[in-house]
């Protein structure tokens, strides 16, 4: 209760009035006084002085006999915050805003990076295999991504190198005579490109 009934009373409230002396009781071991110009305290040992009570404050129960006194005792006034100013009106933006965060750190974490480090591992393990045309329709043909024995009649091209893709460096060209490929893993396209060359068949 240090900081309760904000505001100290004291002898100085009785001057100018002669003969007037401050009502002292204790109640609950607590020390009250009441002035002459009826200003109620309590003495607050932690803070080490008289605290004026006031209606609404942190303050030990009253003296029963000053109750009606004390109701006489106007509230003070509340200052009221203007509503767009209040911390509260901005709680539900920053939840908002944290949510909106954390879905997009996951999303990019999930379905981007971790997608294609993926792609990035199965291309690379197709140096060596071989891949079977699906589509030769369009500007270039199609190949699964899904390697099939190169000794067997399906297999088209045999993949010989990847090349990584980067934003700082030019697309990766293949040597003469290597097709250029850019398979998809599950659902992702790999940014790599697999240089291939056609099998030869015995």
């Amino acid at each position: 209760m240090s900081g309760a009934g904000r505001g100290r009373t004291g002898a100085r409230r009785t001057a100018g009035i002669p003969g007037a002396e401050p009502e002292l009781v204790t109640h609950r071991g607590i020390r009250w006084r009441k002035d002459p110009d009826g200003t109620i305290g309590w003495y607050n040992e932690e803070a080490g002085g008289w605290l004026r009570w006031r209606p609404g404050a942190d303050a030990p129960p009253l003296p029963p006999q000053w109750e009606a006194d004390a109701a006489r005792i106007p509230a003070p006034p509340r200052v009221r915050r203007a509503p767009w100013r209040s911390p509260y009106r901005l709680v539900p933006v920053a939840l908002v805003l944290a949510a909106v965060a954390l879905g997009t750190w996951q999303a990019t974490r999930e379905s981007g990076s971790g997608a294609t480090r993926l792609a990035r591992r199965e291309a690379r393990a197709m140096v060596g295999r071989c891949l079977e045309r699906t589509s030769t329709s369009g500007a270039a043909p199609a190949y699964s991504p899904s390697p099939v024995p190169c000794g067997s009649g399906r297999a088209a091209v045999r993949v010989v190198s990847v090349h990584e893709v980067s934003t700082a460096a030019p697309r990766p060209h293949c040597p003469a005579g290597q097709t250029a490929l850019q398979l998809s893993y599950a659902g992702t396209a790999t940014p790599d490109v697999e240089c291939a060359l056609p099998v030869r068949r015995r």
